[in-house]
């Protein structure tokens, strides 16, 4: 169930952010960054950890479309996904 919360909701803000910016990214790309990123939560079966999982990957999403400079990174969308997170909770 964590694995899917995080594919979920991370897909659904790609597709929407793809639409909105009409930027060109791989999906590939973001499958493979949400499932790091469910890989490293800790799945807990309280409602806590799929909003968490939820935040998480819309956070990655985001920064993976916004957090760049000059079209290279300035963050690993996983690290900041999960330091945002954790500020967050």
């Amino acid at each position: 169930m964590h694995f899917t919360v995080i594919l979920a909701t991370g897909s659904a803000t790609f597709f929407v952010l793809r639409t909105i910016t009409k930027k060109k990214r791989l999906f590939s790309n973001t499958i493979i960054t949400l499932l790091i990123l469910a890989l490293l939560l800790h799945p807990v079966n309280m409602s806590e950890s799929y909003i968490m999982g939820t935040a998480a990957g819309m956070i990655g999403v985001l920064i993976k479309y916004f957090g760049e400079y000059r079209g290279t990174p300035v963050i690993n969308p996983v690290v900041g996904a999960l330091l945002l997170g954790s500020l967050i909770s």
